[in-house]
């Protein structure tokens, strides 16, 4: 996850937040410092401390959060650990759940343009804001992964066009008008005096 982040323009604590809960109620606040540290030393960021946040809490609150985030995991107890899929859930700043993108290795486009949409635009230069809005990106569950949408592209290609013809064609009809009602008096004024 750490290094995906890297990897893409927007960086944690400026652009947005990254929240890690654990699911083991034992975990402690040293532990969750622990891995605070180990995490902003592998980003290479140290101004992204404030925007890291490593979460502990009492087995109810977080059987709570699972629950509200759908999210599912199991204690084995044979093997004294938690079973759980591994998931990076994106949230929007009102707190609505935008994204789940599921794996242990994340794809940093995907990841860029899934925190786009988490953002809900609020993140990224306008020319990210416009592709993402005008649906030229799409997320795929099948592939967990945002993929280009040649529907999107046909359809800036024919509001161009439009565009293009209406930037050419306006003037020329215009001035046409102008040119064919000279014309008219001309004619009209030479039949006159003829």
């Amino acid at each position: 996850m750490v290094d995906t982040l890297r990897q893409i323009d927007f960086k944690i604590g400026s652009d947005f937040e990254m929240v890690s809960v654990t699911i083991d109620p034992s975990e402690t606040p040293d532990r969750a410092k622990e891995n605070i540290d180990i995490y902003l030393k592998r980003y290479n960021l140290s101004e992204a401390k404030d925007g890291f946040h490593f979460l502990i809490g009492e087995e109810k609150n977080i059987r709570k959060l699972a629950k509200e985030t759908g999210f599912q995991y199991k204690y084995v107890d044979s093997q004294k650990l938690y079973s759980h899929p591994p998931v990076f859930i994106l949230l929007s700043p009102e707190g609505k759940i935008v994204r789940y993108i599921h794996g242990l290795d994340y794809d940093p486009k995907t990841m860029r343009l899934a925190l786009i949409e988490a953002a809900e635009g609020k993140i990224g230069s306008p020319i990210n804001m416009a592709s993402y809005g005008l649906g030229c990106f799409v997320f795929d569950e099948t592939t967990g992964k945002y993929t280009f949408q040649a529907m999107a592209l046909m359809r800036l290609g024919g509001l161009l066009t439009i565009v293009g013809l209406a930037v050419g064609l306006i003037p020329y009809w215009f001035f046409r008008k102008g040119r064919t009602q000279r014309t008219n008096e001309n004619l009209t004024s030479n039949q006159v005096t003829a």
